[in-house]
């Protein structure tokens, strides 16, 4: 679960637009080639340029940590070259430039380009420049270069003093000075100005003549962060209407390299963050700018809005171990405050650029910072984390701007970007546990799930313990219309707080309608009063407060007062004592029914057990004694259904995050399919339904979904904090309650559910049985099991009143007939095998070995077994490990009969009071029913499709409290409620006012993404050459002249989109030479597919389900996608970048010349034979059986294999024998890198 701060939350950030962007970086004289190097992850690191400084004056070998004192151990950096000032353009004199540090003149160059970018100033401009309303404030921490080269003449005389003192001729003095000083800046008027780190800002203010603030910020290698919070805030409280935020930093002396050399922060020979090899950074330089206004005027000016700041946290470390060093505090502090202000969980973040400078401490540091933040995401692949200091090295206070301008073009362009440099990860982070991924190449990036803006986060950390993080998200036309009425129209720098009683929470973000909000609204009213007339009195002065006529209510108005904060509000003084009553209602016409038979009915106590079946329980009986036991009861196969807990995921956070927890657990096992995905579904059609149903019934889904859906459940109960004091599971059920009691972890009891339901569906016997369900008494039932011959076994004794039979085929037969002698209702049950008897017993010992392999321990809540109805041991005997004391009980379940009716029979005399089926449907409370039948006891169920789900968690919560077992429930502004609940309808906050721009939609400016975006060329510029028939070449004009524009079509983009849309899978994973079905386009979906190609792109012929079954026979068939499925590439003579989406094309420009080759091969006496290539050409076979030893060891292993079918299926085989373990393979030969071949590993 993400951590919370325990601190006052912050305040929402109003958004802020980004219009205009540019860059001076190293390889990059703007900001086109800096995302073109970016694209294609170039590295602009190379050695110190001799114009700059003499590596022989300054440079002594060494490593971090080995340092000699004012030398350094680095001659490498990324640097800024061929810059040129234009001073005609600027009225500069030419004489004053070497007083002037390249810092400022570079930060005045990337100003003007922003603002041209941004339309505002040069020969296309639209909009004028609101000189007077426009601030400037750069990012700058140690001025630059010039203020030590200046000061050598300053000293000039001293040293020169102390060289004669120490020997050198006094004649030569002038000498020596001129020597020193030559090169270096004049020292006059000009000079001060011309260094001081705030003139950075000053100097852009000054020759753009902008009026408004105008300061530098430092804040160490954040400063470009501490610049844009100042940025921000000079627009939010409207002292500004146009906002310059940059960041220019040229400090590449020798004292810098030398200092950072003592600090050891150093790489002496690359940049490679998060790679094992990370040593330290290297340095560079340049500048940024980004062109900032409110959002709401941005929409309103037609700006290009290239993304959108939704919030900027920020930190100190306090006291911690040092000045230099990295604090996971502070930098947590600083991440949870920036996603506070934005109001969104960080779990819809997918792009990372972290602050990662290639250290390994550092870098891991702060991966373990994010992964807590980031904890619902749940470990794998789903957030893509890099960081720029990898292709153009630590910019120091403006490496900020550098990763806010990767970020804000990944965004715009709808492209994850590469790190560069990322081979090995680094050993220091387990990458398992953690949803973070290095991405070493571009690709698409898809449309989130949530249907959410794409959004991405930037870190960035500085000297004395500052942190800073920035989220930003792509602008999206409807979405971000719902949100800029937030800020009154009188101050767009305010937050406006909606006043509509529906908004429960006006920092949230609307995502719902009124409808959809309607069907997971509800609430529970609970009242107790002394006596029965008492608790008339109160219900009628309720019904007054709730139906007042001066109040609207939901059913009818989306600003209309919401069940869900009414009823919680009016039940916050109930008591479980006295007579009380509950009342759950998902709507206001419903409460206003069960209030008046309430009324009605009240005193009548002949009538309470009806009314409760109408969710109004009434007691007058004594609350549950505090020593009474609250039991949880979890279902198994069987109670399943599609759309459980859908529902209830749309209210309460923790259901959709169990089940993001289990997607990534069991996308591996489900060979990429996702549980989610046909489970949480609703409003199918009739043929959608019957294949979700059908997945859902194959064991391999069915049971991890159930364990989802139960432990899903139970986290929601207990963050109701209805926590369980004894816990036991029906069959697979077993495994939900052995996750709550503590002995199995939630992904090892997935898995193990995989493996139990891949054995026993795996068992190859002569006679695989039959099983039957029959509702006799149980001593009748056992009385026709004993008089029929052959083996069988009352296999689910569910309770005294109905049992599940299974045995060998005859005698089931037999017993069925004899059941329907007897009138005695008895159903055959559609199972592959009979379960839960010793006919799946061959299933027990593969299964033991696996469990074997999971980390188990005894239960901190008991627990009682399946095997035996006893409760699993809570200590060990002598000698006894934990496996071997919860395995005796465990590993048997699937073979043993389910020893139900004595389970509960045991729980209840232990004190065992409340119990509460926990997952869905209700068989087992009317298990429980049956077995406690005359006895004390309360009985709830928390889920059934029936009653709906949100309904029936909310009965369950009423049965629990009026047995005095009381519920906290969620306020309207927890942020465990979903987001979109919170936020209320979006009708609401329509009508305070949204503003309305019609001029382009949402989907359209996707497609204006896709149809745009700039893909990895590696060219700059030139001719880009044809890759197939897939190019049309149009003339258009371009201001006033002609250019030849060819279109490449973008065909593999097009189909993936097309089967992403049908099975979920990500777009970005689908290419190559991949089989339809691994996709998870079944029978079923794959006509639904090619008719849908069929109706809007061009194809080759008719559609051929049986041929047209794989992603190459596809490519083949469609001739050209519909349009908007194309990328924009100018022909030879084009005067910016070319854009292309041949993959190889760098590569036709500038091919690799291949000069030797050298083959290793298995097999041979040597890996790399002189002659292995022509052996290989030759045809000969490498591959050999292997030994005996070798199998012998593999067996010893205890492998499990995971073997996919080619109906999509998967399933563990257990390694139990030399048949089943790999039977050949590729030798190696002797390879001895240092011996061989003279290399020192």
């Amino acid at each position: 679960m993400t951590e919370q701060l325990d601190e006052v939350p912050q305040q929402p950030f109003a958004p802020i637009a980004i219009v205009g962007q540019a860059a001076l970086l190293p390889d990059a004289p703007n900001i086109d080639e800096f995302w073109n190097n970016v694209l294609n992850a170039k590295v602009a690191i190379r050695e110190v340029p001799p114009d700059r400084w003499n590596p022989d004056d300054f440079w002594i070998e060494g490593e971090p940590g080995n340092a000699t004192e004012g030398k350094t151990y680095s001659k490498i950096g990324a640097f800024v070259e061929d810059f040129e000032f234009n001073w005609r353009r600027w009225k500069q004199p030419p004489g004053t430039l070497s007083q002037i540090d390249d810092t400022q003149l570079w930060a005045v160059e990337v100003s003007a380009a922003a603002l041209e970018d941004a339309g505002y100033i040069g020969e296309n401009s639209r909009l004028e420049l609101p000189n007077a309303r426009c601030g400037v404030i750069f990012a700058n921490a140690l001025g630059g270069e010039n203020r030590v080269q200046s000061s050598k003449r300053v000293y000039a005389d001293q040293i020169t003093r102390k060289a004669i003192e120490a020997g050198m001729p006094a004649t030569s003095s002038e000498d020596f000075k001129d020597a020193i000083t030559e090169g270096t800046p004049r020292i006059d008027e000009d000079t001060m100005a011309g260094e001081l780190a705030n003139v950075v800002a000053g100097r852009v203010a000054n020759l753009l003549d902008l009026q408004g603030p105008n300061f530098s910020a430092d804040a160490a290698c954040a400063s470009t962060f501490a610049a844009l919070v100042s940025a921000c805030q000079m627009l939010q409280t409207g002292q500004t209407d146009l906002m310059l935020c940059g960041a220019s930093d040229r400090t590449m002396d020798p004292g810098t390299y030398a200092k950072f050399s003592a600090i050891g922060a150093l790489s002496p020979l690359h940049s490679r963050p998060f790679d094992v090899r990370a040593n330290g950074f290297v340095m560079g330089e340049g500048a940024g700018c980004v062109v900032l206004k409110r959002l709401e005027d941005a929409m309103a000016d037609g700006d290009t809005i290239y993304s959108v700041i939704r919030g900027i946290g920020s930190s100190s470390d306090g006291r911690g171990k040092g000045i230099t060093a990295p604090s996971t505090r502070g930098q947590k502090q600083a991440v949870m405050r920036a996603y506070q202000q934005a109001g969104y969980s960080p779990s819809s973040v997918e792009l990372i650029e972290a602050h990662g400078t290639s250290t390994k401490v550092g870098d891991a540091t702060e991966l373990s910072t994010l992964a807590g933040v980031f904890a619902e995401r749940g470990a794998g692949d789903f957030v893509a984390v890099g960081s720029v200091k990898s292709q153009i090295g630590h910019l120091k206070a403006a490496a900020g701007m550098a990763g806010l301008l990767k970020a804000s073009l990944a965004l715009h362009h709808r492209t994850l970007p590469p790190s560069a440099g990322f081979e090995q990860p680094n050993t220091s982070v387990n990458w398992n546990e953690i949803p973070f991924f290095v991405p070493t190449i571009s690709s698409d990036w898809p449309i989130p799930q949530s249907k959410s803006p794409r959004r991405a986060g930037v870190s960035s950390f500085g000297f004395g313990g500052t942190n800073f993080h920035c989220t930003i998200e792509q602008y999206d036309p409807e979405y971000h219309k719902n949100i800029i009425d937030r800020f009154s129209e009188h101050s767009s720098s305010k937050v406006q707080t909606p006043t509509a009683p529906s908004v429960l929470d006006s920092t949230a973000t609307p995502s719902m309608s009124h409808k959809e909000l309607l069907e997971i609204e509800g609430g529970v009213l609970l009242l107790n009063a002394d006596d029965i007339d008492s608790l008339a009195s109160k219900i009628e002065r309720v019904k007054s407060i709730l139906f007042s006529s001066s109040f609207s209510n939901f059913d009818t108005d989306p600003a209309g007062r919401r069940l869900s904060a009414v009823l919680s509000d009016l039940s916050s003084d109930f008591e479980a004592k006295g007579t009380r009553c509950g009342i759950v209602a998902t709507n206001w016409s419903q409460l206003s029914k069960r209030m008046d038979l309430l009324s009605e009915n009240l005193s009548d106590s002949s009538k309470w057990e009806f009314l409760a079946k109408q969710m109004v329980f009434i007691t007058e009986e004594e609350a549950l004694p505090p020593n009474a036991k609250l039991v949880q009861m979890y279902p198994g196969q069987g109670s399943q259904y599609v759309g459980m807990t859908l529902d209830l995921s749309k209210r309460f956070e923790v259901i959709g995050e169990t089940w993001a927890e289990a997607d990534s657990t069991m996308s591996e096992i489900l060979a990429g399919e996702k549980l989610s995905k046909f489970v949480l579904r609703d409003n199918l059609t009739e043929k959608q339904a019957k294949d979700a149903e059908d997945k859902l019934k194959q064991t391999e889904f069915t049971q991890p979904a159930m364990l989802t859906a139960d432990l899903a459940i139970y986290r929601l109960l207990s963050e109701h904090g209805i926590n369980p004091d004894m816990v036991a599971g029906h069959s697979l059920g077993e495994y939900a309650a052995l996750m709550v009691s503590g002995i199995m972890k939630f992904h090892d009891a997935l898995r193990a559910a995989a493996a139990r339901g891949t054995e026993m569906g795996n068992v190859e016997v002569e006679d695989k049985g039959l099983m039957a369900s029959v509702t006799a008494p149980l001593e009748q039932i056992q009385e026709v099991i004993d008089s029929v011959d052959g083996y069988i076994i009352a296999a689910n004794k569910n309770s005294p009143m109905m049992a599940v039979i299974a045995g060998e085929t005859e005698p089931m037969q037999d017993a069925i007939s004899r059941f329907g002698e007897l009138n005695i209702p008895c159903v055959t049950l559609q199972t592959s095998h009979a379960f839960h008897s010793r006919i799946v017993a061959p299933a027990n010992e593969p299964l033991h070995r696996f469990l074997e392999g999971l980390e188990l321990s005894l239960p901190s809540i008991p627990i009682t077994a399946n095997y035996d109805g006893k409760f699993y041991p809570e200590n060990l005997k002598d000698g006894e490990t934990v496996h071997d004391a919860i395995l005796s009980q465990l590993a048997p379940q699937m073979s043993s009969a389910v020893e139900w009716t004595q389970q509960i029979e045991e729980m209840y005399s232990q004190g065992g009071r409340l119990f509460i089926e926990v997952g869905p449907k209700r068989a087992l409370a009317l298990f429980a029913e049956q077995i406690l039948d005359g006895q004390s006891k309360v009985i709830a169920n928390t889920n059934h499709p029936k009653v709906g789900g949100v309904a029936s968690f909310l009965s369950s919560l009423a049965v629990c409290a009026l047995s005095g077992r009381l519920p906290s429930m969620h306020l309207g502004d927890s942020n465990r409620l979903t987001e979109g609940f919170r936020a209320g309808p979006l009708e609401a906050w329509q009508q305070n006012g949204i503003v309305n721009d019609d001029s382009i939609n949402s989907e359209e400016m996707e497609e204006l993404r896709v149809r745009s975006r700039p893909l990895p060329s590696g060219a700059s510029g030139g001719e880009m050459p044809a890759t197939s028939q897939n190019i049309q070449s149009q003339e258009i004009a371009i201001d006033g002249g002609h250019h030849v524009v060819q279109q490449v079509v973008d065909k593999e983009g097009y189909l993936a989109s097309r089967i992403s849309d049908i099975t979920g899978y990500p777009a970005r994973l689908i290419k190559g030479e991949l089989h339809l079905s691994a996709l998870g386009i079944s029978d079923e979906t794959l006509p639904e597919l090619l008719v849908s190609i069929a109706s809007e792109a061009s194809v080759s012929g008719p559609a051929d389900a049986s041929q047209l079954t794989t992603l190459v026979a596809l490519n083949e068939w469609v001739l050209s996608p519909p349009s908007g499925f194309t990328v924009s590439q100018k022909v030879k003579g084009a005067s910016s970048v070319v854009v292309s989406s041949d993959p190889h094309a760098e590569r036709r420009i500038n091919p690799y010349v291949v000069t030797g080759v050298s083959l290793g091969l298995p097999g041979m006496d040597e890996i790399f034979e002189p002659d292995a290539l022509e052996r290989i050409i030759a045809g000969e076979n490498f591959i050999t059986e292997l030994p005996d030893d070798v199998k012998q060891r593999l067996l010893d292993k205890n492998m499990v294999r995971i073997v996919k079918h080619p109906d999509g299926r998967a399933e563990f085989v257990p390694c139990d024998s030399f048949a089943t373990i790999p039977q050949l393979a590729g030798v190696g030969g002797y390879f001895d890198l240092a011996k061989q071949y003279g290399i020192d590993p």
